[in-house]
Formats: structure tokens, sequence, C-alpha cells
């Protein structure tokens, strides 16, 4: 008798659920790759929005609504959710019967401001300052509230994503610390850079990655490489989607007997635009090398014993 009373109450609460019909229907969409750059769910640069939010009145005995939203992010330590003290602090949508209706960012960006926010597993300065969600898999989800009754006219319309930071390239050769002698002459020159991407096995491997050759001449030899290379302004720079740079003698000539540093960074193209899916934000270590002069064999060697 428990067992039959027990299915029924099942029952009963799965026809209530479909019983449960809203005027208005939510359908929320996170665009990969996914970031943790909070901004670019938001804002208006971004070419591509990262998120999309579609409202859809069904209730034509109501031929406008006016209302606003209510959103919360979670993961397994991270808790976001609108405020609701100052239901005021929101622009009104007025979303018509039958036509569907799209979040601007610029509408949504008042959602994710930090005065209309109730946020705990991470500080308010900390959003505010680094502008970053910690890894981790995320819930966004969206209702919608009628501002005159206060009342949720929506299902909660819920997106998901795994958002995770990739490691930046592993810069192979020249090894740190080397001494790079040109394979031609130093007219001629011709060194061979490569790197290891480190996000292969990520879904952001689906994606275009851009990488930025950089190089410098280190002036100060007291001063550490890194720092050094940090100070330098770039001898050369240029962009590349393969793993690896040749540097020939079409570019800026290298100098027998300088110190010279590189680095890599990486950059996650979706489409025309740029997402931040790498970790130091997609900057390599840095590494340097002595550049040598080219010394040629000796050739034509003879000898002549000379009389007294």
């Amino acid at each position: 008798m428990r067992k039959l009373v027990f299915f029924l109450s099942i029952l009963l609460t799965v026809s209530a659920v479909y019983a449960q019909q809203f005027p208005v229907q939510v359908t929320s969409q996170l665009i990969p790759p996914y970031t943790t750059q909070v901004s670019e769910y938001f804002s208006p640069s971004q070419a591509n929005a990262k998120l999309n939010l579609l409202l859809l009145n069904r209730d034509f005995n109501k031929p406008v609504l006016n209302v606003r939203l209510r959103m919360s992010i979670e993961s397994q330590g991270v808790r976001m959710r609108t405020k609701e003290d100052n239901p005021g602090a929101f622009t009104t949508l007025s979303i018509n019967a039958g036509v569907p209706y799209y979040v601007t960012p610029s509408q949504l960006a008042q959602y994710f401001n930090i005065n209309n926010l109730e946020i705990s597993g991470m500080s308010p300065q900390e959003y505010s300052s680094v502008g970053k969600l910690p890894e981790g898999f995320y819930t966004f989800c969206f209702e919608v509230v009628e501002v005159s009754s206060g009342q949720t006219v929506s299902n909660k319309g819920c997106t998901f994503a795994w958002m995770n930071l990739n490691d930046p390239p592993m810069l192979n050769l020249p090894v740190k610390g080397e001494s790079v002698v040109p394979s031609v002459s130093p007219a001629n020159q011709l060194v061979y850079f490569s790197w290891t991407p480190r996000q292969t096995s990520s879904p952001v491997a689906a994606y275009t990655t851009l990488y930025i050759f950089t190089l410098a001449e280190i002036l100060d030899s007291t001063v550490a490489p890194e720092a050094a290379f940090l100070s330098t302004p770039p001898l050369f720079s240029d962009s590349v989607t393969t793993t690896n740079y040749i540097y020939d003698g079409t570019k800026i000539g290298l100098i027998p007997g300088k110190k010279y540093a590189w680095r890599v960074q990486a950059k996650t193209k979706d489409g025309i635009s740029e997402v931040a899916t790498f970790k130091n934000n997609g900057y390599s270590e840095i590494f340097w090398f002595n550049y040598k002069t080219t010394c040629p064999l000796v050739t034509n060697v003879g000898s002549a014993v000379l009389g007294k």
C-alpha cells in the first residue's frame, strides 16, 4: 500500500510539473569556445555573442508583457544570483506576444554588474578586479519576472558549460640558453623556432589557434633575460597558425655575438574574434639564446718543407 501511495505521489508531481504552463518561454545558449572572462558574455564589442538569450511571449491574452530577468550562475564552488531588493535597477523589457525577443549584450550587462549580484564562493572584490570565473562546470539559468506583479512568468531556461583555461605553448627550439649558429652565413641567417601546443585534448582544439611570435635583443647582460625581455621593445613580431617559425634572411638581421630572447602567445580565434581560453593570457615561458658567428671549415690546407 505504501508503495502504491508513493507511486501515485510521483505521478501527481510529474503531472503538476507538466500542467504548469508559463506564458513566457526562455531559451538560453552558451557559445563555444567557452571562456572564464565574464565580460565576453555581455560585451557589445564581441563579434559573436558568447551568451544568447531568447524570450517568447506565448500568452496572446497579454499582447505585451513588461518584464525583467533573474539570473543565476553556479558551479561547484561559486554561486551568483540577481539581487531582488532593487528591481528598479533593471531596464524593463517589453515583449510582444508571438514575437521572439532577443536580449542584447548591452541589456545583459546590468545583470553582471557587481552591484546587482549576490555572490558566494568568491569575494566581490575578486569578481570586480579579476573579471574572471574560477574554472569549473557552470550552469547559467534565466527566468522572466513580470514587473507589475513581481511574479515569475517563465520557465527556468538553463545552459551548461565546462570552463577551463588551457596551458600556454611549451617552447622547444632553440633550447633555453644555448648557442645558436646560423645554418648558413649570418647575412643569410636561418634560425628555426618551434613550440608544442598544450590544448590538443581540449574542446578549444577544434578552433583556430593563432600564435604570436616575438623576438627581442637583450641589451643588458647584467639583467635576467626574462626581465630584460619584458622591458625591451620587440625587435620582431609575427603571427602564424603553425607551431614553428623560420627566421630567415628576409627578417631583421641578427648580430653575431648578441643575445636574443623569444616568446610565443597563443590566442583562440572564434571566427574573427579572439577568445580568452589560456592561462597567463596565452604567454609561454621566455627562452633566450646566444647568436654565434659562423666559423667555416678550413679548406685547401697544404704544406711544404722549407730548406735551411
